[in-house]
């Protein structure tokens, strides 16, 4: 959505740890992630085109490298972290060449991670039945009135009032702005591939990573539960048993369960076995814990719980209604956040050890509801099992 002024991002509790927390905005929507064959033709950044949310992003790390030691940083100690599409971006640094060498350490929380969760657009080729950023750049212009390809095209576009390049374009309304936003792209330059792919050949930042999501992380599936056991094909009666062993789940909660695992869940346990198969250090984790004042409102964490307890802001998130086991999770979160960033492992005096991960004993970290952090095997392995048969590896 944008911006790291709400208090939930203070980086107080960070910094008594000594570390300095630095927030960046980046230009989202159509500021962000926009082209046009006219703005092609115009470029003078040496073909950089498209992604200019994540140019911004790579220009706060190259600030953050020429001048954090004037905030008695170390430019060699810096640790990139981010949560939704801030966790895809922190996948897109570890895998583009612009980033290399600006950042020593990774945390993704609740970013997927496997194939292509922000698509699989590319910026002036159309593929299949993907059109090009440049496509739907022109459809928006032709929906504000302006045709061609030339400076005049171009001209106009810039002439456009802010309001009117938003047009309304935000998080809960991207899917209605489909045909004219188009969104991160593969450039060639900045985005080269899906993290994945990068991932898998080796070619990424080879930097110690935390990686994981929460445990009713979102997911975009719908449907009746039959349909969605339908798409394990040979393994439907193995997700049956998984997904819905009693029989009497209802089609949402399961959606949201096989979902959730798809999108979230399962993507975190591959990318930290990815990094673990290269002997790379990753610790993978698991945000379970919901606060005791939503305890009677939901089951399991949604999507983006975990922030206020990574960044140890509870009270902004949940004011006078916040306990002290809240309180005391957030502390637990924070602390391991804090070491990795200082020294590049979570682990540290005073913390329950957090083991790296290995695929063999698919160990992670599971912060768990009762307000404990507690190290065990992977206990939905089973249903991730499935998820991953479903993939290509």
């Amino acid at each position: 959505m944008g911006g790291a002024s709400p208090a939930v991002f203070r980086g107080d509790s960070f910094a008594q740890h000594g570390v300095i927390m630095v927030g960046i905005a980046y230009r989202v929507g159509r500021f962000g992630f926009f082209a046009h064959p006219a703005l092609t033709a115009a470029n003078e950044d040496d073909g950089l085109l498209g992604n200019y949310g994540y140019m911004d992003q790579i220009a706060a790390l190259h600030w953050v490298r020429d001048n954090i030691a004037a905030f008695g940083g170390d430019p060699k100690r810096v640790t990139i972290f981010g949560e939704s599409a801030g966790g895809w971006s922190v996948q897109m640094l570890l895998t583009s060449p612009l980033a290399k060498g600006l950042f020593a350490g990774a945390i993704v929380q609740s970013g997927g991670g496997r194939g292509d969760l922000m698509g699989t657009r590319h910026v002036r080729q159309d593929s299949g039945q993907v059109p090009s950023l440049e496509t739907v750049g022109v459809a928006f212009a032709r929906s504000n009135g302006i045709e061609g390809e030339g400076p005049e095209a171009l001209r106009a576009l810039r002439a456009l009032p802010d309001q009117q390049v938003n047009a309304g374009l935000n998080m809960r309304t991207m899917m209605e702005h489909r045909a004219t936003y188009g969104g991160p792209s593969i450039d060639g330059k900045i985005v080269i591939a899906s993290p994945d792919q990068s991932y898998r050949r080796g070619a990424q930042e080879r930097v110690p990573l935390i990686i994981g999501a929460t445990s009713a992380d979102i997911g975009m599936l719908s449907g009746s539960k039959e349909r969605l056991f339908a798409m394990f094909g040979p393994r439907a009666a193995a997700a049956r048993r998984a997904y819905d062993p009693t029989g009497t789940a209802d089609d949402v909660s399961v959606a949201a369960a096989v979902g959730g695992d798809m999108a979230m869940v399962e993507p975190s346990r591959y990318v930290a076995a990815l990094f673990s198969d290269q002997g790379l250090p990753a610790w993978h984790f698991r945000f379970s814990y919901v606060a005791e004042s939503l305890r009677d409102k939901m089951k399991g964490a949604p999507h983006a719980s975990d922030i206020p307890y990574v960044m140890d802001t509870v009270r902004y998130r949940y004011g006078e209604a916040t306990t002290a086991r809240d309180e005391a999770m957030a502390k637990i979160m924070n602390r391991y956040w804090a070491n990795f960033a200082k020294t590049g492992d979570p682990n540290g005096s005073g913390l329950p050890q957090w083991p790296r991960y290995d695929r063999k004993t698919d160990i992670l970290m599971d912060f768990a509801e009762e307000g404990e952090a507690v190290a065990k095997p992977d206990p939905r392995r089973e249903r991730l099992d499935l998820i991953a048969s479903m993939a290509k590896e």
